[in-house]
This record gives C-alpha cells, structure tokens and sequence, in this order.
C-alpha cells in the first residue's frame, strides 16, 4: 500500500487519516496497516491505533478481527439511513437557529450564497462546497448544542463521502443553491417551521439525487 500522506504530528494522525477517507485518497476496502502507516506518517503505531478506532466509532474503518482494518464501503442502504440522521439532525439544527438571539451571522453567508452561481458556471465545485460546509457550520454554531455539532460533524465526514463517489450533478448543485438561500432566509427571519421545512426538503433532495441518479 503506497500513501502519499503529508508528516503529521502525533496529535494530527486522525485528522490526516480521516481526510484521505473523506475525500476518497483511500478508496472504501483499502488495507490500513498499522505497521506500513506508522511509518508513513513518522511515529509509532499507538497514535495510528488510536486514530483507527476513533474513525470506526465514526464508521469510516472497519475493524475486522484476525485481518485488521479496512476503509469502510458504503452502500445505498448506508447514504439511506446517513441521510434519514441528516435530515432529523439537520431539521432540529434550523430550529434551534431560527431562535437565536442574533442570527446576522448568516446575512454575510446568504450575499455569498445568491452569487454562488457562477462558481457551479466555473466547475469549481471545491470552492462552492467550501461555501456550503461554512454554511452548515454557521447555523449548527447558531444552535448552540455542542454534542449537536458533534453528531452532525461525524455524520458530513461520511456524506461528504458518499459525494465523491456520485458524479458532481451542475444541474443538482444550481437547485441546492436556491434551497441553501431559502434556509438562510427562513433561519434569518426566525420562522422555526418554516426553517425545518426547507432544511427538510434540501436533505430529500440531495439524498434523491444521490439515491437516484437515473431519475434526473
């Protein structure tokens, strides 16, 4: 197994292991030796270990007794029930938002958002999801539950996931656009339904499109 990884520190051998996966470098049944990482990424084989365990907790490694560990497929059924959490952690997180004492924090996000269009135009997909996890992030801040953020923190690793493996749709992503625009604006007016709404029906809309692909 030859990993391009950068040298890490002791404290950031999960945070490198864990973005390989996410960004698919480390394909789903890829072997994670301990012994071979350790050395890639210059240390012993407790951090590597450590780091193994923690992203199976995560479901992005599977643990396998006697054969050791593999990156974790992923299968229709598994962005089905990730999607279900996301809608049902996502919802609550705009409800929570749309309560808070000062909600101008997403004025900044929906300007940035309304001209986003020309960033799907370029192609440059990287910059526009940037955006959109900066989004994500503002209002799960707004909803002021940490173990919330935690939940849903471990939950985008795998979506995120399950996005690079489908083709990047220029259709789907001008849709989500005019969806994270309406949430931003129902957040910001403090309309808890209808903020749940919208968050709603853009987690049933990316999950179709993913679920789906044929039928767009």
């Amino acid at each position: 197994m030859a990993i391009d990884l950068p040298q890490p520190k002791r404290s950031g051998v999960y945070e490198v292991l864990k973005l390989q996966i996410v960004e698919m470098e480390l394909e789903p049944g890829t072997p994670l030796s301990e012994v071979e990482l350790s050395k890639q990424l210059g240390g012993s084989r407790t951090p590597v270990r450590e780091a193994l365990h923690q992203l199976s907790r995560e479901g992005l490694v599977r643990l396998v007794p006697g054969r050791g560990a593999f990156v974790a497929e992923i299968s229709m059924r598994d962005i089905f029930e990730l999607f279900q959490m996301r809608e049902a952690l996502e919802t609550h997180a705009a409800r929570l938002a749309s309560q808070a004492a000062d909600r101008t924090a997403l004025i900044d996000l929906e300007q940035e958002m309304r001209k986003a269009g020309a960033l799907i135009e370029a192609a440059d997909y990287r910059a526009y999801y940037d955006l959109t996890e900066r989004l994500d992030e503002a209002i799960v801040d707004l909803a002021g539950n940490s173990r919330l953020k935690g939940a849903l923190s471990e939950l985008w690793g795998q979506i995120k996931r399950a996005r690079h493996i489908a083709q990047a749709n220029s259709e789907r992503l001008a849709e989500t656009v005019v969806e994270h625009v309406s949430i931003l604006e129902a957040i910001a007016s403090g309309d808890e339904d209808r903020s749940a709404d919208v968050v709603r029906d853009h987690v049933k809309n990316s999950m179709r499109s993913l679920i789906e692909p044929s039928a767009r």
